[in-house]
C-alpha cells in the first residue's frame, strides 16, 4: 500500500484505510480489497463499497431457500455506517 499507492496516500488515514477495507482473509493473512481500495483513491470518500459494488446473488439464493418472503426487503434499509 504504502509503496505501490504512495501517490494516492496524501490526506487519507492509513489507520482508517487498514479498518476499513483490509478484511479479505483466506490463509490467515488479511489483504486489502483492491476494488475498495480503488474506489477510495477515486472517490476519496470511505463507504461500504463492497456492499454497494457486490452481486447479491449469494444473498438472495438464501433468502430463497430459507423461505424469506422477499417482498418484506423493500422496507428495510442498510446504514452507511462503519462495518464494525
Amino acid at each position: 500500500m504504502e509503496t505501490v499507492f504512495a501517490p494516492e496516500l496524501p490526506g487519507l488515514d492509513r489507520a482508517e484505510i487498514r479498518r476499513w477495507y483490509n478484511g479479505y482473509n483466506w490463509t490467515g493473512e488479511a489483504v486489502y480489497n483492491p476494488f475498495d481500495v480503488l474506489l477510495l483513491f477515486q472517490k476519496r470518500e470511505f463507504r461500504t463499497w463492497w456492499f454497494e459494488t457486490g452481486t447479491p446473488t449469494f444473498l438472495i439464493d438464501q433468502l430463497t431457500e430459507r423461505g424469506f418472503f422477499t417482498p418484506r426487503l423493500a422496507g428495510l434499509r442498510a446504514d452507511f455506517g462503519l462495518r464494525r
